[in-house]
């Protein structure tokens, strides 16, 4: 499964109540774009190894581990 899969996994995950925050909130700490997130889950963009920690710290759990 690579990161984009492992992302989609997650955040379908995430109850229906807090998905937009969850978004809206790795957005702003990863400094992107809702935008740059959709194309983070479809595969187009690959998600910066920078990001995959801030992403791990919100969710509080491990996602990217090989």
């Amino acid at each position: 499964m690579n990161a984009a899969e492992k992302f989609k996994h997650y955040l379908e995950s995430v109850p229906k109540s807090e998905y937009s925050g969850t978004r809206k909130q790795i957005a702003k700490k990863c400094y992107v774009s809702n935008s740059t997130i959709s194309f983070w889950i479809s595969g187009r963009v690959k998600i910066p190894p920078l990001a995959k920690p801030i992403i791990e710290e919100i969710a509080n759990r491990k996602i990217f581990e090989v």
